[in-house]
């Protein structure tokens, strides 16, 4: 006896309709879903015509995150998939895993790992956008081929993207203008003005220590009495290891307002919740929308976990931070240490 197939439910979106019931009426109809190509320039094929599915709005079935790393037949197979669900009348309970699963199979993530890189800018040099002029330029010289490669390995590092920030308003409205990027996900911030040398790099420190409380995570470095009314100070307690709760912050304090020595220096894991506070977050120091001031109220709502991590930093925000840690980060790499050590001693004997 042959194996029988039942149907338990039907699923489509075609280019004839976006779900069963309006593809079986355009049959009915004797609709034709042919038409011209549209999804991208076809002027150069023999071939112009295909059949599209017209007027599909990918944020109608997923949020931007999704959208972003599901290809276009992905998407349609997830969208017939959970109508045929839905048509089979199967409990939901029983294929939300099974849902979840699917997805997974498409998307191919990783857990914790950072794949969208978003550079928020107020001028953009053309020649980083285009790839090919920084290709034909460098590739062109045989002893820049090293150079050429690093550049293209960072590439690899994950989708980049830039976001153009049309005013400047404070770190706050930079964060901001990133949050239809974001979604409903948690995010890492990386001031531009720290670098920070460290063998386990700080953003994966801060995404362990947010996996482990839930909760957002602040890079914090103890700073001189004398220079933490230059920065942020924060209310914390001891929580274990260099992991401490924080439950205020104040930026640039006054003396009278100093709480801890430790402030927030160079990267920071945030919540989504973040967004919806900076957008009720009244103006700041300069006039302007201060990350810090909505930190402190994520802070005073919710909690945020200080962490004193494992690195050594360096202020790109003055000229000696800038000469410290080209010399230091030369003195560590193999292609210069050797030469910048014997130049650094001949040096020291005519000071």
């Amino acid at each position: 006896m042959k194996k029988r197939v039942v149907i338990t439910g039907l699923g489509a979106i075609t280019p004839i309709g976006k779900n069963v019931l309006e593809s079986w009426n355009s049959i009915k109809q004797k609709k034709c879903g042919i038409d011209e190509i549209t999804l991208f320039d076809a002027s150069n094929f023999k071939t112009k015509l295909d059949a599209e599915v017209k007027e599909y709005d990918q944020l109608e079935y997923f949020d931007l995150k999704q959208a972003k790393r599901l290809d276009r037949s992905s998407q349609f197979a997830i969208i017939a998939a959970r109508e045929a669900i839905a048509d089979s009348k199967i409990e939901r309970e029983n294929t939300e895993k099974q849902e979840l699963e699917m997805q997974d199979i498409y998307e191919e993530k990783e857990q914790y790992t950072i794949e969208d890189l978003i550079n928020v800018c107020n001028i953009l040099d053309e020649k980083i956008r285009e790839n090919k002029n920084i290709n034909l330029d460098i590739n062109a010289i045989e002893s820049k081929k090293d150079i050429y490669n690093d550049v293209i390995a960072c590439s690899n590092f994950g989708n980049i993207f830039f976001i153009r920030q049309k005013e400047t308003k404070g770190l706050g409205h930079a964060v901001l203008c990133a949050k239809s990027f974001v979604g409903n996900e948690p995010f890492a911030v990386l001031y531009g003005d720290d670098v920070i040398i460290s063998d386990t790099p700080v953003t994966k420190q801060l995404c362990d220590a947010y996996d482990k409380y839930s909760k957002g995570c602040v890079g914090v470095k103890p700073v001189p009495k004398k220079d933490i009314t230059k920065y942020c100070t924060l209310a914390v307690e001891k929580l274990e290891g260099n992991c401490f709760n924080c439950t205020d912050m104040i930026e640039k304090p006054k003396p009278e307002e100093i709480m801890s020595n430790y402030s927030i220096l160079g990267r920071v894991v945030l919540p989504p919740e973040i967004f919806d506070i900076l957008e009720n977050t009244p103006l700041g120091a300069g006039n302007e929308l201060q990350l810090t001031d909505a930190m402190k109220t994520l802070a005073q709502t919710q909690g945020v976990i200080a962490v004193d991590y494992e690195g050594k930093r360096y202020d790109m925000g003055n000229k000696f931070g800038i000469l410290q840690a080209n010399i230091e980060v030369g003195l560590n790499h193999p292609d210069t240490k050797e030469e910048l050590k014997a130049y650094i001693k001949e040096l020291a004997k005519t000071l």
